[in-house]
């Protein structure tokens, strides 16, 4: 019979091989159960276990607010708060910049150190050269 059952195919063997389970107790060693199973009814049971405990993990990540530890989610609640405090940083960035320049400036001012542009542009004309030159301009025009 035993040779027979090795002939027989895989699945053959997977779905009509049996075996018992039998639990006992120890110190008595008293029979408490025994079940006859196939490797089939095992593997449909250990399957149906993962496929129930992967269904409660994700209704509880679903269904809980353990969704927002996930990283990368955000939810509709999680963009707002997270786009106003960007615009607050950028804006106090701005401000802090903004006001190390003046400070910058002040502090030029104070110690005498300040540049005016007739000291850094060669090209520049003071206002008043600059109303000279078109007063010439001016009346170099009127001669004709």
């Amino acid at each position: 019979m035993a040779e027979e059952i090795k002939n027989k195919g895989f699945w053959w063997q997977l779905r009509h091989r049996h075996y018992r389970l039998v639990l006992l107790d120890h110190e008595t060693l008293e029979q408490k159960g025994a079940w006859v199973l196939t490797l089939t009814w095992f593997y449909t049971l250990v399957s149906s276990l993962l496929l129930f405990f992967a269904a409660i993990v994700v209704a509880l990540i679903v269904l809980t607010p353990l969704k927002t530890y996930i990283p990368g989610y955000t939810g509709r609640q999680g963009d707002r708060p997270v786009y106003e405090l960007t615009k607050q940083v950028k804006d106090l960035e701005a401000e802090l910049k903004a006001q190390q320049v003046y400070i910058d400036n002040f502090r030029k001012l104070m110690t005498g150190n300040v540049q005016r542009q007739k000291d850094v542009d060669p090209n520049y004309k003071s206002e008043e050269q600059t109303d000279l030159d078109a007063h010439d301009h001016n009346h170099d025009h009127d001669d004709f």
